[in-house]
């Protein structure tokens, strides 16, 4: 066999595919005949590199090399000499899957494997399952290197091609946390979130998580709308009613749209009864809009959640000046001061308030003033 393999091993005109042929034909002889794994493994190292394609010589190469560190490293060199001798598409794929498996988990070389399955993710594009499994290695070595721009692009390739949705989501969740607390690039995490939330519309932590996102970012009417899903999906009363205020807030104080704002109050109300901080809002968005009517209407409302005497001065006699100034009904006034001081008999604003309508010559009600102020000046022993 040695000397018709030396003879036709420099005969030019036998083919590259029949010598591959014969040196797969002396390696097998080599190993499974005379126990010659050393032979066996040169026999089939020259087929390798010979014709790359020679896929039997190449799986005779890794079963040696499985039970010796030797044989690895030299399967190594001949899988270097395969691929640079090679330019099938088909081939250099197939070698480049091999050589991958074994610098990484054989080997340890993980900056070779990285570099070959970086290689294989450019050449393999199209076959879904092979990039899947060289992303997968990639991102191994990135998490141990703590590369984490290179392992954000694993796990971006890896979701596009998971077709489990289980896996496709865990994915997204890492890439999205990666995005936003390693890189610091919240666009990126907004978007790993937003397909989270194709995957599944309910998904609570990733409605959280845009909240978060889209605070920090200034996208505020993105930031209405995740906070309308949550309450959509909330169970608790209570939660509902607290994400309703804050979807009202934000609209004001951060959209800028005093008119939604307004709206969104409203509804806030008529789903969960009157209470004084979404009355003060709306207080103080109808001042804004000069909805004089429906302010006083508001602050009618708020009175009745104020104990403290003085505060309800406060407020009364507020409604007494919109009466007054903005609504030109001063009839209303006088009474509204009138109650104010009935609350805080010295409340100087009020007595003031009284006493230019008593001296208005041009006024209809001055007498009705004056009959209110009276007994408060009397109380203060003021009879001038």
């Amino acid at each position: 066999i040695d000397r018709s393999f030396v003879h036709r091993m420099q005969d030019d005109r036998e083919s590259a595919e029949s010598k591959a042929d014969l040196l797969q034909r002396i390696g097998v002889l080599y190993e499974t005949r005379l126990r010659d794994a050393e032979s066996a493994f040169s026999a089939y190292a020259r087929a390798v590199e010979i014709l790359p394609s020679e896929a039997p010589a190449r799986e005779a190469l890794a079963r040696l090399g499985a039970g010796r560190e030797a044989f690895r490293k030299k399967r190594a060199q001949v899988l270097d000499i395969a691929l640079e001798k090679t330019s099938d598409p088909e081939t250099l794929v197939e070698l480049l899957v091999e050589q991958g498996e074994l610098l990484l988990e054989y080997l340890q070389d993980k900056a070779a494997a990285e570099r070959c399955y970086s290689r294989l993710v450019e050449l393999a594009q199209g076959r879904d399952e092979i990039v899947l499994t060289a992303a997968r290695a990639l991102e191994r070595i990135h998490t141990q290197n703590g590369d984490h721009a290179a392992l954000a692009k694993d796990l971006q390739c890896q979701a596009e091609l998971e077709l489990d949705g289980c896996m496709r989501e865990q994915l997204l969740f890492r890439l999205a946390e990666l995005q936003e607390r390693k890189l610091f690039n919240p666009a990126a995490a907004i978007d790993a979130q937003r397909r989270r939330l194709e995957l599944d519309p309910n998904r609570l932590d990733a409605l959280r998580a845009l909240e978060r996102l889209y605070d920090s970012t200034g996208r505020y009417e993105e930031l209405v709308e995740v906070l309308q899903r949550r309450r959509e999906l909330s169970d608790d009363k209570g939660e509902r009613h607290a994400l309703g205020r804050r979807i009202a807030s934000t609209i004001e104080e951060k959209v800028g749209d005093v008119a939604r704002g307004i709206e969104a109050h409203r509804e806030n109300l008529a789903t969960f009864g009157a209470d004084r901080e979404t009355l003060a809002a709306l207080s103080r968005l109808f001042e804004s809009a000069g909805r004089w009517s429906e302010l006083l209407e508001t602050l009618e409302e708020e009175v009745a959640f104020v104990t403290d005497p003085s505060a309800r001065a406060a407020l009364r006699f507020r409604m007494a000046e919109i009466l007054a100034d903005k609504l030109d009904d001063p009839e209303r006034a006088i009474a509204a001061y009138e109650a104010a001081l009935a609350d805080d008999p010295n409340h100087a604003g009020c007595l003031l308030a009284l006493e230019a309508i008593a001296q208005d010559t041009n006024s209809p009600f001055r007498r009705e003033a004056a009959r209110a102020a009276a007994p408060h000046y009397e109380s203060l022993a003021r009879y001038d």
